[in-house]
């Protein structure tokens, strides 16, 4: 629910500095991979959105795989998931469609299931709890900026 919110409803959301909600209903295609880093209107901004959308499939990722006990699964449900996101953004004009999101998504994937195949299971419900709450902080410390830098 919190990937849905995060990514559909931006443009439904104005927290000033942080979400203008006006300049995501908007309908375009970025497909060339990392090229926000090249001409940021903040330097922190492809460094936040890069580490946020990790982190956004990373308790996804990991749930699945803790329910499946697939790797495959995990990865290919974030990928998939951040697919349609996007695509979803691009045919409602509900955001940037951008092929760094659907990397940095799948990428959360890998490293979310990946913790999880990786470590005990006795292990793995501490080790969701902490995903959770690393991306509360995220978000916390991304607001944060935001209002500092932005109003």
């Amino acid at each position: 629910m919190i990937i849905v919110l995060v990514t559909l409803g931006k443009p439904f959301v104005d927290i000033p500095g942080v979400v203008d909600g006006s300049a995501h209903a908007i309908r375009s295609i970025d497909a060339q991979l990392f090229d926000s880093f090249d001409r940021p209107n903040y330097w922190y901004a492809p460094w936040t959105n890069s580490l946020g959308n990790t982190a956004l499939f990373m308790p996804l990722a990991a749930g699945i795989y803790a329910r499946t006990k697939s790797f495959i699964a995990a990865v290919g449900a974030s990928f998939f998931g951040s697919m349609g996101i996007e695509i979803t953004q691009y045919v409602f004009a509900l955001g940037y469609t951008d092929i760094d999101d659907i990397f940095f998504n799948t990428l959360g994937g890998v490293l979310g299931a990946g913790a999880l195949a990786l470590i005990p299971q006795r292990e793995h419900r501490g080790l969701m709890r902490l995903l959770v709450i690393l991306l509360a902080m995220l978000l916390g410390a991304m607001t944060v900026l935001g209002l500092r830098y932005h109003v």
